[in-house]
């Protein structure tokens, strides 16, 4: 599996988004919305880009992960730049990188048109 098989990106719309089944057995699921605005803030200078969405995920992983443990809630969970700026707020830079926090990211589920 190729390593940003996991991911997507918009060009046209300049954002990302990803997967995360939650737990062991992926009793949940969420979809993980990363606006352009927060891709764009990640990092200076700031570029929405693919490359950019690709080498930040495991930031916006963790930004999600919070947000999801707020509400507790799968479904969808939007990243946006007021959550990059809140998480920096927070715990300032660098931005983490290690992978630790749980959750497994996942191909998107493709939802058929009907």
């Amino acid at each position: 599996m190729k390593p940003w098989s996991s991911i997507e990106f918009d060009g046209r719309s300049m954002t990302g988004s990803l997967f995360l089944q939650i737990g062991q057995k992926a009793s949940c699921g969420i979809v993980v919305k990363v606006t352009r605005r927060a891709i764009l803030n990640v990092a200076s200078p700031p570029r929405a880009t693919e490359e950019r969405f690709a080498q930040h995920v495991e930031f916006f992983k963790t930004i999600a992960l919070e947000k999801f443990h707020r509400v507790a809630s799968c479904g969808r969970i939007d990243v946006t730049a007021e959550d990059v700026r809140v998480w920096r707020r927070r715990h300032g830079p660098p931005l983490p990188t290690d992978g630790q926090r749980s959750g497994r990211i996942s191909p998107l589920p493709r939802i058929s048109s009907s």
